[in-house]
């Protein structure tokens, strides 16, 4: 049987950002709201039912935080004009400049600069993640190795796996492996952004499931990345790693 907490009270609905509700609440302004999002306790979570409400508050708070990631990256780009901090670092990242013209994915035709796809993307993903009423679940065979013998439950089901965590494209779903609750709060936040790029555009566009079509146009690994170090934080150094070998296979 899966249990899943839910509550009202402002600690809750915050998550762990008690003092960010507070502040809101002194300043007159609405608190931060727990987007709609499944979290069921079972047999496969690696904590107990005590240590899950926290866990539960916890990953309110890092959907949260993904949502201003992907909300101030979108921002910066959307600056105009652009200041050369944020086009360094889309360079940096992305192997090309922001002004570089892009195919789009579904009318190859057309084409945009690259910012303001990112951008584009970037404004998805918050409104996904704001919205959306994603299934969390901690069930992560192998840690990113092969598929457990439940899945795939159906031919078209694509898993795209991560290090830390599966984004299951057809099921709106994301499993976080143990190694996610080991991360840092910036990882995690990065993790969750990373994920929903997945389930965003992995199955419409066939694109951001980390395979032979991923350039750092389509690599959640490097939106990850550029969302963190515009917030002015430092990426974990697998993701920088990743970004950077699939930027090799990147066409100018």
């Amino acid at each position: 049987m899966a249990y899943e907490i839910v509550s009202r009270s402002p600690a809750a609905i915050c998550g762990n950002n008690v003092a960010g509700f507070l502040e809101a609440r002194d300043l007159g302004e609405a608190p931060p709201v727990c987007p709609p999002f499944k979290f069921p306790f079972d047999g496969n979570c690696p904590f107990l039912l005590h240590e899950y409400v926290t866990r539960r508050k916890d990953l309110c708070d890092r959907i949260l935080g993904a949502i201003n990631l992907a909300r101030k990256a979108a921002s910066k780009l959307e600056s105009k004009p652009l200041r050369e901090h944020t086009a360094k670092i889309f360079r940096e990242i992305f192997g090309q400049g922001h002004r570089e013209p892009w195919e789009l994915p579904w009318a190859p035709s057309r084409k945009m600069p690259a910012g303001d796809i990112v951008a584009s993307r970037f404004r998805t993903v918050e409104k996904e993640l704001r919205t959306r009423d994603t299934l969390y679940r901690c069930l992560c065979s192998g840690g990113g190795g092969g598929p457990t013998p439940e899945e795939p439950s159906h031919p078209t089901e694509t898993i795209v796996r991560d290090p830390v965590a599966w984004a299951v494209l057809c099921k709106d779903e994301v499993r976080l492996c143990p190694p996610f609750w080991q991360l840092k709060q910036e990882w995690q936040e990065g993790t969750i952004l990373h994920e929903m790029l997945h389930l965003c555009f992995g199955l419409t566009c066939a694109w951001f499931q980390h395979d032979h079509k991923e350039e750092t146009r389509n690599s959640a690994y490097c939106y990850e990345a550029f969302a963190l170090m515009i917030d002015n934080k430092i990426p974990e150094q697998g993701v920088i790693t990743k970004c950077r070998n699939v930027r090799r296979k990147t066409t100018p």
